[in-house]
């Protein structure tokens, strides 16, 4: 028993002082996890227009509708604020050191956060250097340039803004 004891001290002491590097990883591996559970939030609400828009709704009613509004923007400052902190400990979660999905969808994130103006300026700026090394899709680059100049009431570069008027 006594040996199994030492064994089970020895094993959760190893784990304890686990390397930096090691560490490190984990941190990433959270930041992956808390990324991905907040476009899953982001995605979610916004699927909720297409399921009221399957019942009746016109995207007017939908688009309109305050407490929809209010959910969607609970989520996306939620999103950002959670979002800034990663990128503060850990850079652009991109492809280098997160990998595709997790670019495209940490990019998501930042598309709506239109309320937040200025974080989308500075992770533009983080996008733009990203994508000269590689390290993050070009596309979105342009995506959240033409964004934020549509904010500003400046034309599109890149013409990813469009929407169809039917």
């Amino acid at each position: 028993m006594l040996k199994t004891i030492s064994l089970a001290t020895g094993i959760f002491l190893s784990t304890v002082s686990l390397s930096d590097e090691i560490q490190d990883e984990f941190a990433k591996i959270d930041a992956m996890v808390e990324i991905s559970q907040m476009y899953g939030r982001d995605q979610g609400i916004r699927q909720a227009w297409f399921y009221l828009h399957g019942k009746g709704f016109t995207l007017q009613q939908i688009k309109d509708d305050p407490t929809l509004q209010a959910r969607v923007a609970e989520i996306d400052k939620d999103n950002v604020a959670t979002l800034k902190k990663i990128i503060e400990q850990h850079g652009w979660p991109g492809l280098r050191n997160f990998g595709p999905v997790t670019d495209r969808q940490a990019w998501i994130l930042v598309q709506h956060a239109d309320h937040d103006p200025d974080f989308q300026e500075d992770v533009l700026r983080l996008l733009r250097e990203e994508a000269q090394k590689d390290g993050t899709n070009p596309a979105n680059f342009a995506y959240l340039f033409d964004r934020v100049n549509i904010n500003k009431g400046k034309l599109q570069v890149y013409g990813t803004q469009g929407t169809c008027v039917t």
